[in-house]
């Protein structure tokens, strides 16, 4: 087991060497944020493994767990059988899923409210994985001059890892990618052709995407609380801490409102956060938990509470952050009235 363990987490720690050297971009910050945004999307793929014991991952779960972080409610529409990918094809179509969306959130459909992707995937002669990508009603698309680092990304992916066959096409009215996958990226042929519910009803309201406000930041690893931190005020929030304990933090509430919203660690120093997740919650501060636990705690108090994977981008966190205080707002002008 210490072997199997000492093997993934350096098989891991290649692939980030890989895509830290491999990224390109114009700045420094275009750089943090391509490669935080791919190691993201390695960990949120990693941490399903996890959860189904190394066994894989179903398609669905993978896919949205990359694109909910960059779409409107209703603006991405999926639609296709119950797939179980196997182990080995789950982190390479995470990621090939993350380049597609973070390229839709700067260029495509998901930059603009009108926009809409249409995210297919069936069986073909018997066993092989369709995958298809489509976007509409976005900014007019026009072919790149010379494909940049995340096209060839997407074609290695597909092609290299996986055994594949990938097809860009550069629409005008919307980008269409379309990926054609081996028996093998499956576990195994036991498919239910059950199509899923959207988790987001389209007729809910919008977030608001120029919400901002007050947050507690409460994380005992400071290069994390940091990088939270810095990136949550470049955004316009304003932040109470970073703070480590539990009593720092009531230091804090005692010297002034209190904030709009608390992003708390579960675990500080090995004390657990909960005693403070339940005084924010009496006063009525919605609370989020930023983890790398898989599960929060025994007695599931915090059930209804949002719980965001470490390591987490700053999209899917102020998304997050700004659902969760749109829906207590609307959960105490339902108590008032």
């Amino acid at each position: 087991m210490a072997r199997e363990v000492d093997h993934r987490a350096k098989n891991a720690l290649a692939i980030v060497q890989a895509l830290v050297s491999l990224t390109k971009a114009p700045t420094r910050d275009a750089f943090v944020e391509a490669v935080t945004g791919r190691v993201s999307a390695l960990a949120r793929a990693h941490s399903l493994l996890a959860e189904n014991r190394w066994n894989g991952a179903r398609l669905l779960k993978v896919i949205q767990d990359e694109v909910m972080a960059y779409e409107r409610p209703g603006q991405v529409q999926y639609h296709g059988p119950d797939v179980m990918l196997s182990p080995k094809a789950v982190q390479p179509i995470g990621l090939l899923i993350h380049e597609l969306a973070t390229n839709a959130v700067k260029y495509g459909a998901l930059s603009t409210d009108q926009g809409r992707v249409d995210m297919e995937w069936e069986l073909r002669d018997g066993d092989r994985l369709s995958l298809s990508w489509r976007e509409s009603d976005g900014p007019e698309v026009t072919p790149p001059e010379q494909k940049g680092f995340g096209s060839n990304l997407i074609t290695t992916v597909t092609g290299l890892q996986l055994g594949g066959e990938v097809n860009i096409d550069w629409d005008p009215k919307g980008i269409h990618v379309s990926a054609y996958l081996p028996a093998s990226v499956m576990r195994s042929q036991d498919f239910d052709p059950v199509l899923p519910k959207a988790e987001d009803d389209p007729s809910s309201s919008q977030v608001d995407m120029h919400m901002t406000g007050k947050l507690l930041v409460v994380e005992d690893e400071m290069l994390i609380a940091m990088q939270m931190t810095e990136s949550l005020r470049d955004a316009g929030w304003s932040v109470m801490g970073p703070v480590a304990t539990i009593e720092e933090a009531n230091k804090l509430l005692s010297e002034s409102n209190p904030p709009d919203a608390a992003i708390l660690d579960i675990n500080l120093n090995g004390i657990p956060v909960y005693p403070l997740a339940e005084s924010l919650r009496l006063r009525g501060v919605p609370v989020l938990f930023c983890t790398g636990y898989e599960s929060l705690d025994a007695n599931n108090r915090f059930d209804d509470c949002t719980r965001i994977r470490k390591p987490a981008n700053i999209a899917q966190l102020i998304i997050a952050v700004r659902n969760a205080i749109d829906k207590q707002r609307q959960a105490t002008g339902a108590a008032l009235s």
